[in-house]
């Protein structure tokens, strides 16, 4: 009868095409194989693709879109002009030498200098030390960013790293005129582990592990219980068995199958980490200090998202795109291990009853070059699947790691093999999708709409731009990408109104104040109670509001929702993200705005068909 070739993509679109017979689908398959599964970086699409007229601005204008200076500068941390500031702009990375993962420009508090910080990071995974990624101009509480101290089986501990934390904790503590705390000055700090616990244990036994919080005066410790990136990848691919079949079969996905999955779990774990962090630097005047096991995942994950909180700036278009290559370009994300631009042939399966009669076909294939219906290997046939996965497979953990890391003198481009499907997984597709929930919330506090986040999930994996084609500032660098390739950030400002929320409304941040204020999140199925620790310390926070109106109140500049943690908000499936409609995921139609009062299901933007939602050229 023939044979069927089937295309299950990663910004999960769906195809399915029909030949005559097994021949010519495996000529196909073969031939999409040997494009995709691609030798070098060099043979990507953002390397030969040429913009429209529409994105004709200069090459460089996107690629300076974040700077280290003018975006802190523009939070209040340092000065270009004065040096009556508790934090600086250091170049000691400026060579990349001194930490290859982190960008060439880093801000530290003033009172520590580089020669301290040579020996701190010594302490840390990767050299990456504690770095100032969020300055908040309310209170001057900080977010900073590391990865795990190399503490170990026998407790190990280092004085600078020490000594550089306890700056970052007192950078805002007032002081009399002899230099003394003023009374009160002191704060609770708090040093966040993305781990769960037991995973962070289990990194002493390999050197590293977690603070002893002994060590770290005024400071206590919150694991967040967020899973590594195989437990993410895997439970995608779970989603993936169950979504994938709409270009095949009308029938909607099993809800139960698509809760027992884990994404909505995983990602709410990631988005209450968020908004635990955003709680206690606004309502509790914490500095924290957050990292995982390297510091490019998780920690990129809770620390973009609380900034989203607590700064509206992040809330809108030109904030988001700063916010992205800050956190995620800027320090280290590494999106050519975690997006497998290079593919492999193991995403590559045929999958048939007869495998012998496929080898045939192959084999006439290689000995002709020039198959035909009449060819005896598909005579008998009656029917083929050949699968094309562009996505991760959950047989190929024993993979060996390819070593990212570049050696001065050698061309990078080199240094990159066939994507090792150990090291895939959708960290920054998990982020866009907490961020899509914030969204539902508040609609009109976000000025980018979701068509925005869903075509930066494609162009996460299209490869057309070079914003997300490589690990680390050091390899963009060393590639020369803002000369060779243009920034994915053309493609979204040549496009501004397509991407702007019709609901946004910036005097909000005005009238109800900067920050939001978000209650924890649950997901369907879950029965217990989502806060921890917290939840009784902001409750008495909250009590003490004076509420100004019977929806929400005001005090230093907080956006208080009245409904709390007794009564979350429920994580709802992106279905525009999956290719499928709010019915068949979530069993109803999203609303256009949300109703009052919030201890509903909650409801916002509205997800447009997707195909309705055109592909640009």
């Amino acid at each position: 009868m023939g044979a069927t070739l089937r295309l299950q993509c990663r910004d999960f679109q769906f195809y399915c095409f029909q030949f005559d017979n097994d021949v010519q689908a495996l000529e196909c398959f073969e031939t999409i194989k040997r494009r995709t599964v691609v030798p070098s970086i060099e043979n990507l699409y953002a390397f030969h693709y040429n913009p429209g007229r529409i994105e004709s601005c200069p090459r460089q204008e996107s690629w300076s879109i974040y700077s280290a200076s003018r975006e802190y500068e523009r939070m209040g941390a340092i000065s270009a002009t004065s040096t009556d500031y508790p934090w600086r702009l250091s170049k000691i990375n400026s060579d990349y030498k001194f930490c290859e993962t982190y960008p060439s420009e880093i801000v530290v508090p003033a009172t520590i200098s580089d020669s301290v910080l040579k020996y701190a990071a010594k302490f840390r995974s990767k050299n990456r030390l504690p770095a100032l990624s969020y300055f908040h101009r309310m209170n001057k509480c900080t977010i900073t960013r590391s990865s795990q101290p190399l503490v170990g089986l026998k407790q190990n501990r280092s004085i600078q790293d020490e000594r550089l934390v306890q700056a970052i904790f007192e950078s805002n503590v007032v002081r009399d005129s002899e230099g003394r705390k003023a009374y009160g000055a002191a704060s609770d700090n708090l040093i966040v582990d993305a781990r769960p616990t037991a995973n962070a244990l289990a990194q002493t036994a390999l050197g590293a592990g977690s603070e002893v919080i002994d060590n770290y005066a005024s400071a206590t410790k919150c694991y967040l219980g967020i899973e590594n990136i195989h437990a993410v990848r895997d439970s995608l691919i779970k989603v993936l068995e169950i979504v994938g079949d709409a270009d095949i079969s009308p029938l909607s996905p099993n809800k139960i199958a698509l809760m027992r999955t884990g994404w909505l779990k995983h990602m709410c774990t990631v988005l209450n980490g968020g908004i635990l962090v955003s709680r206690h630097i606004h309502l509790f005047h914490s500095h924290v200090l957050l990292h995982c096991s390297d510091g490019w995942d998780r920690t990129a994950q809770v620390s973009s998202i609380a900034q989203i909180l607590l700064d509206p700036y992040f809330r809108t278009l030109d904030g988001f795109m700063v916010l992205i290559e800050k956190e995620y370009v800027a320090f280290g994300h590494r999106f050519l291990e975690r997006c497998g631009h290079l593919s492999n042939e193991k995403s590559f399966v045929i999958s048939r009853s007869d495998r012998n009669q496929a080898q045939a076909a192959l084999d006439s294939l290689l000995n002709t070059g020039n198959p035909t219906s009449d060819s005896p290997s598909t005579s008998s046939s009656t029917s083929g699947l050949f699968s094309i996965w562009q996505s991760m497979s959950r047989g190929d953990r024993d993979a060996a790691a390819p070593s990212s890391a570049g050696v001065e003198g050698q061309d990078p481009a080199r240094m990159y093999g066939p994507s090792n499907l150990k090291f895939t997984s959708p960290i920054f597709q998990q982020f866009l999708d907490a961020v899509y929930q914030l969204i539902g919330i508040y609609p009109d506090r976000f000025e980018y709409n979701e068509r925005f986040l869903r075509r930066l999930v494609y162009h996460t994996y299209s490869c057309q731009y070079g914003t997300f084609l490589l690990n680390c500032e050091r390899d963009r660098v060393l590639e020369r990408l803002s000369e060779r390739t243009r920034s994915v950030w053309d493609y979204f400002r040549a496009r501004r109104k397509d991407f702007t929320s019709e609901h946004y409304d910036p005097k909000l941040d005005e009238v109800n104040g900067p920050v939001l204020l978000v209650p924890m999140f649950t997901y369907p199925g879950n029965t217990s109670r989502p806060g921890g620790s917290i939840r009784m310390r902001e409750r008495d926070y909250v009590s003490n509001i004076k509420f100004d109106t019977a929806v929400e109140g005001r005090k230093e500049g907080l956006n208080v929702p009245l409904y709390n943690n007794d009564n979350p908000p429920i994580a709802r499936w992106w279905a525009g993200a999956f290719g499928r409609s709010d019915e068949e995921m979530n069993g109803y139609k999203r609303r256009e705005r949300p109703d009052l009062p919030l201890d509903v299901e909650l409801s916002g933007m509205k997800v447009d068909d997707r195909e309705n939602d055109e592909t640009y050229e």
